[in-house]
Parts: C-alpha cells; sequence; structure tokens
C-alpha cells in the first residue's frame, strides 16, 4: 500500500500534464499507440543518462575538482546533468515521429517531446522517491518530497519539453518545405533553450545559496508564464505540414527545387524526362547544369475552339426543268392554227433552231419536226416522220 502511494504521487503529476497537452491539440489527435511508445522510449532513456551523468561526475570531479565551488556546479549542471537529460529525452521523441506521417501539425512537436519527458520524468521522480524512503525510512519523507518535485521538477521537465517540442515542430514544417537551414536552427535551438533551462534551475539548487534560491522561486514563476503563453500562442499559430505531391519527380524548372513550396513562381511541366537519363550532368535538383540534348516540349496554353456565329442557312429555289433541246421557243397561236416557228440560233447540235411563241395550252398544240419539217404533235418525242427525237433530255 505504501508503494502503491509513492508511485502514485509520483506519476499523477506527469499524467496530469500529458491529458492536458493532449487535449490542447486542435488539430487530429495523435494515436494513442504512438503516443504511449514515446512515454516508453523516455522511461528507457533514464538509462544511458544515468551512466553519462556517472561518467561526467568522474571527470569534472578529475578536472574541475579544485576550482571554485560556484564554477563546478555551473558547469556541471549544464554540461554533467542537463545536456545529457534533454538530449535523450529529444531522442526518444524523434526517434519514432521524424518521419512518422501523424507528424502533420506544428504543435505536434510539443505533444511528442512532452510525452517522452513525462517518461523520463516520472521515472526519475519514483527513482528519487524510493531512494528518499529507503534512506530515511518514513514514508511521509517521500511524500514530502513526492509532493515538492511534483510541484517543481515534473513542471520543469514539461517546461523544457514544451519549449523543445515548439522548434521541433518548426523544424519539421521548415524542413516539410525543404528549408534545411531553417530545419537544423530550430532544432538547435530548441536543444539549446531546453538545456539552458533545465541547467539554470539545477544550479539554482545545487548550491543550496539562500540568494539564488529566490533567484530560483522567481525563475520558476516566471518560466510557467512564459510556458502558458507559449502553449496558447502555438495553439493559435499551429499550422500543417507541407505534403510533397506524388509526381514531383517528374517535375523540371524551379517548381522541381525541393527548397521550393508547391505553387512557386513558376508552376510545374508534368510528363517531363529526367534530366538525369540524357547524358548531361545533373544538379542536386534535377536540373542540368550541362546543355543537354533534349529539351522538353512546351506547353502552349490552351484556347477554346472558336465557334462561328449561327447563320440560317439560305434556300435556294430549284431552277426549273428545261429540256436540252430548249432551242424550240414557242408563241401562243389560236386553236386550230399552225404556231409560228422562228429561228434564234442554233440548237445543241449546231443547227439552225426554230423559234416559236409557247402556247397556253400544250396538249393541243403541234410540233414540226426541224429534220423533216413534219407536224407532230407536243407531247410526242419522236418524229412521226422521219423518226427524230423531237425532246432531247
Amino acid at each position: 500500500m505504501e508503494s502503491l502511494i509513492i508511485i502514485l504521487i509520483a506519476t499523477i503529476p506527469a499524467i496530469a500534464l500529458m491529458i492536458y497537452i493532449y487535449l490542447q491539440d486542435n488539430h487530429e489527435k495523435e494515436p494513442i499507440g504512438l503516443l504511449l511508445g514515446i512515454f516508453g522510449l523516455g522511461i528507457l532513456s533514464c538509462i544511458p543518462s544515468a551512466f553519462l551523468e556517472w561518467v561526467a561526475t568522474y571527470v569534472m570531479d578529475s578536472l574541475f575538482g579544485g576550482v571554485n565551488f560556484y564554477v563546478y556546479w555551473f558547469i556541471y549542471a549544464f554540461l554533467g546533468v542537463a545536456i545529457i537529460e534533454e538530449f535523450f529525452k529529444f531522442l526518444a521523441a524523434r526517434l519514432l515521429t521524424w518521419r512518422n506521417k501523424n507528424f502533420n501539425y506544428k504543435f505536434d512537436g510539443i505533444v511528442y517531446c512532452l510525452f517522452g519527458s513525462m517518461g523520463f520524468a516520472a521515472t526519475e521522480n519514483l527513482f528519487y522517491l524510493f531512494s528518499e524512503k529507503m534512506m530515511t525510512g518514513s514514508q511521509s519523507a517521500a511524500v514530502h518530497l513526492g509532493i515538492q518535485r511534483g510541484l517543481l521538477a515534473i513542471p520543469l521537465h514539461a517546461m523544457c519539453a514544451i519549449f523543445m517540442g515548439y522548434y521541433y515542430g518548426n523544424a519539421k514544417y521548415a524542413k516539410s518545405y525543404g528549408n534545411r537551414s531553417g530545419c537544423r536552427t530550430n532544432l538547435l535551438l530548441g536543444l539549446l533553450i531546453a538545456s539552458l533551462l533545465h541547467g539554470f534551475y539545477d544550479f539554482c539548487l545545487f548550491t543550496g545559496d539562500q540568494n539564488l534560491y529566490y533567484v530560483f522561486l522567481v525563475f520558476v514563476v516566471v518560466a510557467d508564464i512564459f510556458t502558458i503563453v507559449r502553449i496558447i500562442l502555438a495553439r493559435k499559430h499551429n499550422q500543417a505540414m507541407y505534403v510533397q505531391p506524388k509526381y514531383r519527380g517528374y517535375w523540371i524548372g524551379p517548381a522541381a527545387n525541393p527548397y521550393q513550396p508547391f505553387g512557386g513562381q513558376q508552376a510545374p511541366t508534368y510528363g517531363a524526362y529526367n534530366y538525369g537519363n540524357t547524358g548531361g550532368t545533373a544538379n542536386t535538383y534535377g536540373q542540368p547544369s550541362q546543355p543537354s540534348p533534349y529539351a522538353p516540349p512546351t506547353q502552349s496554353a490552351y484556347a477554346p475552339p472558336t465557334q462561328p456565329s449561327y447563320a440560317p442557312p439560305t434556300q435556294s429555289v430549284p431552277p426549273q426543268y428545261v429540256p436540252q433541246d430548249s432551242s424550240l421557243q414557242f408563241t401562243q397561236t389560236p386553236e386550230g392554227q399552225q404556231p409560228s416557228v422562228q429561228q434564234s440560233g442554233v440548237d445543241m447540235y449546231g443547227r439552225p433552231a426554230p423559234m416559236m411563241n409557247a402556247p397556253s395550252n400544250f396538249r393541243n398544240q403541234m410540233v414540226r419536226c426541224p429534220n423533216c419539217g413534219a407536224s407532230n404533235r407536243f407531247n410526242a418525242f419522236y418524229c412521226s416522220g422521219c423518226g427524230s427525237s423531237l425532246h432531247t433530255l
């Protein structure tokens, strides 16, 4: 029962902070399995940290054992404790999240670093509380130490993790847009700021100086306020990472530059050829550094076909039927009389064509054959005298 109470006192502050930060994530809550994996790596990070701190203690005693008291604890707090612990806590988060597809928002960096840090802090807290109980033999002393560390040490690890995670998310955001320099700068800033906060906290406690103790109290209050402000601002300015399209390997020109975000100054040309296979040399971005015999086809802007304005079709009057042997022109004559024939030019065979007045009643009119001069009815096709055609179609 006593051990259970110590475990609860050591772990409840860490669990409460993890729940709080998890609920602050306003975009796509992180998978619980991933967060538990980071928490587990944070627990395991205590092993190499403890070993290196033991080595750092031996080195410090050998090299700086005779220096000034404050100088010794200053160097030990920053180089022998803070950097070692913050590095392994950061490593616990980075190993599982840097290339994870769920790391798609800047605020996710704070969540990951905090869970790794809380795994380390809870394990360290358990170690101190059980060590206090074994040395004093009193459970009340262990509970008193647990409350003290729950108000100071656990929030310190959370504060360092939040600042580290903020810059960790910025680093991944810069890397997603190809800004490698910005990525490295943010990673170093996150580790450096977390180490400075942790180192100054430990330096004030290691010396045991009364004046530094008051400075320590002011530092804790101010740092906690800045940490809360940092959480609010990080949540407000949470941004999604840039996701590279699957077709980037086929792009050419400045758009293929991985350091340039999508939708830059020049739009991509799809379906182009890879310059690396053309015989010329290619630089890091896939662009030819030397003239290449291959020139990608230029794509002209799309212009829709122009449609002519509607014009109704003109309806022409079909020509009336006129026989080919139209040299016979008739004039209307009284019924029972022979039509008058007048020569007008030549017919289609070069012969003189008679000129007639067109009758009004064709059935009762007579037609004279141009060959033999025999009279025939108008509707007759062949001459009754010589058999020649009267109407050649």
